[in-house]
């Protein structure tokens, strides 16, 4: 057996195979959140269900929806995923009270404050900076860029549009 080798090569490498192996059993049944370099069976084994809703970010400058297809990939990456960044940014707050305080509180230990985790203030700032960013490389006033989400939802499996949500801002985010 693979173990009884291990333990005659080196009891020390043994005792951190076995260690490690306790630690991910653990994790698995406690279903807490895991933290690097343990694998948690759960993050890759659950079925994935299609959601009632999906969110879009759409920008547009000047009335024209910007397109990743006339853009290079990185050039439209640094456009996108700074969207996405701050979306997801803004859903920080539902994760810190949803996970991080939860074990904190399991622990027996107050939660560290929020405001090291989520800066509301900092996102609008941020959408203003990309707005600015983008009007100058366009050419355009910073009012004509506008990004917003508009919300889709499967029905009889096609994909349906559901809502146009307003101009974007860090208060008016909404998290899937």
């Amino acid at each position: 057996m693979f173990l009884k080798e291990v333990y005659r090569h080196s009891k020390w490498m043994f005792a951190g195979m076995v260690l490690f192996a306790v630690c991910q059993i653990t994790i698995n049944l406690k279903r807490g959140m895991v933290f690097s370099p343990f694998y948690h069976y759960g993050m890759y084994s659950e079925v994935f269900h299609p959601r009632k809703e999906y969110f879009v970010n759409i920008i547009t400058v000047k009335g024209d929806t910007l397109r990743g297809m006339d853009f290079s990939p990185s050039a439209w990456d640094k456009i996108h995923y700074t969207v996405q960044q701050i979306h997801a940014s803004r859903c920080d707050t539902l994760f810190f009270k949803n996970e991080v305080e939860r074990l904190f509180k399991r622990a027996g230990l107050p939660p560290p404050p929020l405001h090291l985790f989520v800066n509301e203030g900092t996102m609008n700032q941020r959408v203003d900076k990309l707005k600015s960013k983008l009007a100058a490389e366009f050419k355009v006033k910073p009012n004509e860029v506008v990004i917003k989400q508009c919300s889709y939802s499967f029905v009889n499996d096609k994909l349906v549009f559901k809502k146009d949500h307003k101009d974007f801002n860090a208060s008016n985010h909404l998290c899937p």
